[in-house]
């Protein structure tokens, strides 16, 4: 699941500027089948992978829900564009720290391989957090330089960039009892909903 197509919008906006489900199996007494081939035991196991997924896709949900709704860049002069390219990397920030918060929040997976899963995407979600949080600051520094301010307004191009290219469930795939607790998840299933382009980015570009 990726991002989609609004990120372009954001990033032209730029360049513009330089330029110019889940219900519970039933409990069966311990040990008999809760199913073809399912314990008591098994059930509880998998009721507690989907409640993990569950919470994985609910710290990443909320990523979506925060870039959704970020401001837009004014590219009609470069002030504008410098203040609410500035909003849009702080919203972004915003929004990585708490979906970092989140996933950091989560408890041990039953799953084997999840845990895995879980610090990767610690690792890409805060690699991104720090070069959103020093675009910024850049673009802070640059105000009243013109030609810093050019560079900066560019390089506030690489985060949106790579908020593209974010995988929200990378590395789910690689488990088959994970892709199935998702599939239980309502967290996941929202996502799942919004299709291979779910966007994590700020809404069209236009004028304030």
């Amino acid at each position: 699941m990726r991002p989609g197509k609004t990120v372009f919008m954001a990033l032209a906006a730029l360049c513009l500027c330089l330029t110019g489900c889940g219900r519970s199996a039933p409990v069966s007494p311990a040990g008999e089948p809760e199913g073809p081939g399912i314990t008591q035991g098994e059930a509880a196991q998998q009721d507690e992978a989907m409640r993990w997924a569950d919470g994985y896709c609910s710290s990443v949900s909320g990523l979506v829900d925060t870039l959704a709704t970020m401001p837009v860049v004014d590219p009609s002069s470069q002030q504008r564009a410098f203040q609410t390219s500035g909003e849009l990397l702080g919203a972004m920030v915003s929004g990585l720290d708490r979906t970092l918060s989140g996933l950091g929040g989560l408890p041990p997976s039953p799953v084997a391989g999840a845990d895995k899963v879980r610090a990767d995407a610690l690792g890409s979600f805060t690699a991104i957090r720090d070069r959103t949080a020093a675009a910024k600051q850049r673009l802070e520094a640059a105000q009243g330089d013109p030609a810093a301010g050019r560079a900066a307004l560019n390089e506030a191009q690489a985060p949106l960039a790579d908020v593209s290219r974010l995988n929200l469930l990378a590395g789910f795939e690689t488990s088959p009892e994970l892709t199935a607790a998702s599939s239980r998840a309502p967290a996941c299933l929202q996502l799942s909903t919004q299709g291979p382009s779910a966007s994590l980015t700020p809404p069209p570009t236009s004028g304030r």
